[in-house]
């Protein structure tokens, strides 16, 4: 249930970001009577004011711009609709099944719900905080040198722990860094993930499979 939603929203998502990009090609090509008027404006009145364009009867470039550029903003602008809706849904499913992970500072529905696919499709892995550290790429290997002490992490293959290291890397982050300000040691994001793993372990609906399916 998570997955699938989940995977609509990205593909919006994807689609938004594409359509956002044609529209601005469309801008660069315009009659720059047309571009210079938009062109001070905000991403959110561009689209607004691109949606509200009347096209008429196509007799030159400059209306058939107008035409695209209206048809590009609604379709932007139905994509952040459905991409709101999606979200509202995992949200919903996250909060019902594993509401905890949502209080964590910094983890919203996205990566709330890529923990749970995660978890959900490798629930062997959550009976060690070491196991689950290793699968979403924030289990700490030595790598010193000299007099140098540090570690680094597993490298991960797949997108979607690589968002989870991403969320656990990112709570250790806040929590701890140095006076240089360079990434937290991988230590310390392993044991940022501890917590994490101890709140999927006790998600029921992992134990089957049937939440991330």
């Amino acid at each position: 249930m998570i997955r699938l939603f989940k995977m609509a929203k990205d593909s919006a998502i994807k689609a938004r970001t594409q359509t956002m990009n044609q529209l601005k090609a469309v801008l660069t090509r315009t009659d720059p009577r047309l571009r210079d008027s938009l062109k001070e404006l905000g991403q959110a009145a561009l689209l607004r004011t691109c949606a509200a364009f009347q096209p008429g009867s196509l007799g030159g470039i400059e209306d058939a711009a107008i035409a695209v550029l209206h048809i590009l903003a609604s379709r932007i602008l139905a994509l952040a609709e459905e991409i709101r809706a999606h979200e509202n849904a995992l949200t919903e499913i996250v909060t019902d099944c594993a509401p905890r992970l949502l209080e964590r500072h910094g983890v919203g529905p996205d990566t709330a719900a890529c923990l749970l696919i995660t978890a959900g499709d490798n629930p062997e892995r959550l009976n060690s905080e070491a196991a689950f550290a290793a699968l979403c790429g924030v289990k700490p290997i030595e790598a010193s040198s000299g007099k140098t002490t540090r570690h680094r992490s597993i490298s991960s293959s797949a997108r979607s722990l690589a968002h989870s290291a991403l969320c656990l890397r990112s709570r250790a982050s806040s929590s701890r860094s140095d006076s240089a300000g360079s990434p937290p040691e991988p230590v310390s994001c392993s044991r940022a993930s501890r917590s994490i793993c101890t709140q999927l372990a006790n998600v029921p609906a992992l134990i089957p499979r049937s939440l991330a399916t």
